[in-house]
């Protein structure tokens, strides 16, 4: 009799899926100490030490879409601005990852939107200075959290490049 070989199933997963399944990859993951991650997180830690600032930046920028897509993108942007931010010594807080008290504590998590945006602004308060994700001026949210920066007389930058230059004292904002 001879044996059948069973070929591996193929599931398909759709973008959403794979965002999620990332996420479980980062939040389970384990170094080995081949690793050698604390050489690279004693590199950043010096990188952060040499740099004259520590300043907090409020990260403000769009989240949600009609679009599931769309609405990953948002969130994606954001992050990706705050590592930025963090890898130059500075203090970001990014809202973008509010998503993950949804994903971590799934249906047992009940925060009304609301609150996510007071609990928020009491960041954006205490800022040093505000960066705005690029696609965000037609943003609710953003739009007010400008108009609270303007009132409270924080800055407001448009790109990582401006707000650095002006932290660090270069005349070419």
């Amino acid at each position: 009799m001879k044996i059948k070989k069973i070929e591996p199933i193929k599931l398909r997963v759709n973008p959403f899926q794979k965002y999620l399944i990332d996420i479980e990859r980062v939040i389970n993951f384990k170094p080995k100490p081949e690793d050698n991650i604390f050489a690279k997180v004693n590199e950043i830690i010096d990188k952060q030490k040499n740099s004259p600032t520590f300043q907090r930046v409020y990260v403000a920028g769009v989240m949600s879409s009609d679009n599931i897509l769309t609405m990953l993108n948002n969130i994606h942007e954001g992050i990706k601005q705050g590592g930025e931010l963090l890898s130059l010594g500075y203090a970001p807080f990014v809202p973008h990852f509010d998503i993950l008290f949804k994903i971590a504590g799934g249906n047992e998590v009940d925060v009304p939107i609301d609150y996510y945006y007071h609990y928020t602004l009491q960041y954006l308060k205490v800022a040093d200075a505000v960066l705005v994700c690029k696609n965000s001026e037609n943003s609710k949210g953003t739009i007010n959290e400008l108009e609270i920066a303007q009132r409270a007389g924080i800055p407001i930058f448009y790109s990582v490049k401006q707000l650095d230059n002006f932290f660090r004292g270069n005349i070419y904002v």
